[in-house]
């Protein structure tokens, strides 16, 4: 079962460590030093920019 879901807090998919953030970064998301991170969902980021939700998951579980 994956560490990471779409309905995970950006801030505690963070808390996985830089390997995660940095699959954000090369999205061109910045969640990392975004003030929504702790309210904001796996989803909800992906679905603002443009991502695909579960290629978004499957990356950030690979890296976690």
């Amino acid at each position: 079962m994956p560490k990471i879901t779409k309905k995970t807090i950006l801030h505690d998919a963070l808390k996985e460590g830089a390997k995660v953030a940095h699959v954000f970064e090369s999205l061109d998301m910045g969640c990392a030093s975004c003030s929504g991170q702790f309210a904001e969902t796996v989803e909800w980021a992906a679905v603002t920019h443009g991502v695909d939700t579960a290629e978004l998951v499957k990356r950030l579980n690979a890296k976690s």
